[in-house]
């Protein structure tokens, strides 16, 4: 009957051929009498600081000398290779390979990343966002700060795995993450985002 729990549920738009996810609320929200909801044509008043295909540098850790060190704004990333997100691997048709614009190797457990933003006018952001595509999990830090996660362990480690496996037509959707509460920590230069990927396991047949 095409109707929608009042309390919200997962909706799905997806390609008759195939399957593929084109779009997708999880959940739908809770509905509201005489309010419509649905999907808008533009940003309106929305900056993005960081777009989603944007210079970084990554490294897969190997052991423990960098501690939590490289989270840090002041961290010297010079020897780090040179990438464009997205970043990862792809080795059994998960359909990622649109989204990479830097391959790692396979069979890692995951990698550190840092991108560098500037934001001249702190004062004119109300609310942040982060919206991420990933596969299986991640923490993510503003400045040193732990602002995000998603399937990770409370203390990750070099060699930390995620907590659990995402299916890939989820992984290729945005997930958007309220990070308000870090926006105080923005500065008008040298912002380090900064993204620990997070495998399930090394013998995982992709990474984003």
């Amino acid at each position: 009957n095409f109707q929608l729990r009042a309390d919200g549920e997962q909706l799905e738009l997806l390609r008759t051929t195939d399957g593929t996810l084109i779009h997708g609320y999880r959940p739908f929200p809770p509905q509201a009498p005489d309010q419509s909801y649905g999907v808008s044509q533009s940003l309106g008043d929305e900056t993005v600081l960081v777009p989603s295909e944007t210079e970084a540098k990554y490294i897969v850790p190997t052991d423990t000398d960098l501690g939590m060190r490289w989270i840090e704004r002041a961290f010297d990333d010079t020897d780090w290779t040179a990438a464009q997100t997205g970043i990862g691997y792809e080795s059994s048709g998960s359909n990622y390979a649109p989204l990479l614009n830097t391959r790692v190797e396979a069979g890692i457990p995951g990698f550190y990343a840092r991108i560098r933003f500037d934001l001249p006018d702190v004062t004119v952001i109300s609310q942040l966002n982060l919206y991420m595509k990933y596969d299986d999990g991640f923490v993510a830090y503003l400045n040193g700060q732990r602002v995000a996660s998603a399937n990770a362990p409370e203390n990750p480690e070099y060699s930390s795995i995620s907590t659990a496996e995402r299916r890939d037509a989820d992984a290729v959707m945005f997930e958007r993450f309220d990070i308000s509460s870090a926006k105080q920590r923005l500065l008008p230069t040298g912002n380090i985002l900064a993204i620990h990927a997070l495998n399930r396991n090394a013998s995982s047949s992709d990474l984003l």
